[in-house]
């Protein structure tokens, strides 16, 4: 994909796409792709504009996608004020897409995701949707931090959890869903059966417990008896902002990351597990993703300080420094 085809500096509102297209002209960093020959999917965080930008991980998912030549992807949000949701970047409703995705970052936002599909006019339980997966009939593709905790909960209305790091897992997801001409069984056998990371819930039957409670999940036939969260081994570039926008918690302000995970191991602390094992960036990674920010950006922000080693921190605060930008620390 060609970096050049993403949006830079702000211009003049568009009217096409309403409050969507008054906030595209605002951002940094989004992509541009026209429809024609591609395969659209909609990228999915079921909360406000505002709260959705602020996630890293809906950013780095949104770079994936649309790095694929063969993909058109878009960003919905939840509606502020009702209505049907329709995507950020030309203003078409959900039934356009034959893939929704998904990321979810907190468990408030699980009532959401149905709520969003009501709204769409989708069908909500998976169960009930045909064989075929097309626009106006989609694959609900479900990712995000808050899946890894417990994915449970959705399992009625999701096809197909990611559980993992997007950069493992998105590629493995794109190259399937290309040979599978649209075939919902398909694609979910083969990606529960043969890929780490993914969960298919209609493949597996809940076994409770005397007190009505879920100890277990029971396979069908051939497919694994539990699913293994996937992570990032190593990287050449550190996750940073993709996206900037004053319309956001962050607002100005371009985020790197020095590492993933935790060392600590904190019993309250969900992240400090699902993360596991803790990895250190590489110093060459993090310099390459600080240098790939947008001009006019001074402020740089730096995530997992605890994890860092001295050198490493010490490297990044001279480059900063240098380079006239003022340092945050999360």
């Amino acid at each position: 994909m060609n970096r050049s085809k993403r949006r830079g500096q702000p211009k003049g509102a568009r009217s096409s796409a309403g409050d969507g297209g008054r906030r595209l002209d605002q951002e940094k960093g989004a992509f541009q792709k026209k429809w024609t020959g591609r395969y659209p999917v909609a990228l999915i965080y079921p909360n406000s504009y505002r709260i959705g930008m602020s996630s890293l991980g809906l950013q780095l998912v949104y770079r994936l996608l649309n790095e694929a030549d063969r993909i058109v992807c878009e960003r919905v949000f939840l509606p502020e004020t009702g209505g049907r949701p329709v995507s950020i970047e030309s203003g078409r409703p959900l039934d356009n897409f034959p893939v929704l995705l998904f990321s979810i970052s907190f468990e408030h936002d699980y009532v959401n995701l149905p709520a969003i599909l009501l709204a769409a006019g989708v069908e909500p339980m998976a169960e009930k949707r045909p064989e075929s997966f097309a626009a106006g009939a989609p694959l609900v593709v479900c990712g995000g931090v808050a899946t890894f905790m417990n994915p449970e909960p959705l399992a009625p209305f999701v096809d197909l959890f990611a559980l993992g790091e997007g950069e493992v897992l998105i590629p493995e997801l794109l190259e399937n869903l290309f040979h599978c001409e649209g075939r919902r069984e398909r694609l979910l056998r083969e990606m529960n059966r043969d890929h780490r990371g993914f969960y298919a819930p209609r493949f597996y039957r809940p076994v409770y417990d005397e007190q009505s409670r879920q100890r277990a999940l029971e396979p069908q036939s051939g497919l694994p008896p539990r699913i293994a969260r996937v992570h990032l081994g190593e990287t050449d570039t550190a996750g940073h902002s993709e996206l900037l926008t004053g319309q956001t918690e962050f607002a100005d302000l371009y985020l790197t990351e020095l590492g993933r995970g935790c060392s600590r191991g904190c019993r309250f602390c969900t992240a400090g597990f699902i993360y596991r094992p803790p990895r250190l960036w590489d110093t060459a990674a993090v310099l390459r993703s600080l240098r790939q920010r947008p001009e006019g950006i001074e402020r740089v922000g730096l995530l997992r300080m605890e994890i860092t080693d001295p050198q490493t921190l010490q490297s990044v605060a001279c480059y900063v420094c240098e380079d006239g930008c003022e340092l945050t620390f999360s």
